[in-house]
């Protein structure tokens, strides 16, 4: 058995675990698939929290192989449609002061 790709996120959101796969993996993902790729990861137990400070960091633990198989299953049960028209795939081009602005604000709530 192949060993696992370990993918860390700051966050558990699916946004942001999406992202992290699509830009680590360099797959053909949208935005919009974002809320059940990562609900078939927390299915799968491939998502585990980390201890970290100041965020609520993750470790993803999957292999290109295995989420492009997930994928196709997913497009075949029609979980995940394909865009009407061809073009580009816009993501949000958040910052990441603006990513940890919920965490850091728990923070100053706790102290």
């Amino acid at each position: 058995m192949k060993s696992l790709s370990r993918t860390f996120v700051l966050r558990p959101e699916p946004n942001e675990v999406w992202g992290a796969l699509i830009h680590r993996f360099g797959l053909p993902g949208l935005p919009e698939w974002a809320e059940r790729m990562t609900q078939l990861l927390v299915e799968k137990g491939r998502i585990t929290r980390v201890d970290s400070i100041g965020c609520s960091a993750a470790v993803i633990t999957a292999t290109c192989e295995e989420v492009l198989g997930w994928m196709e299953v997913a497009v075949e049960r029609g979980e995940l449609s394909f865009p009407d028209s061809n073009g580009p795939v816009r993501w949000s081009n958040g910052i990441l002061a603006e990513a940890l602005r919920p965490e850091m604000w728990s923070m100053q709530i706790a102290a």
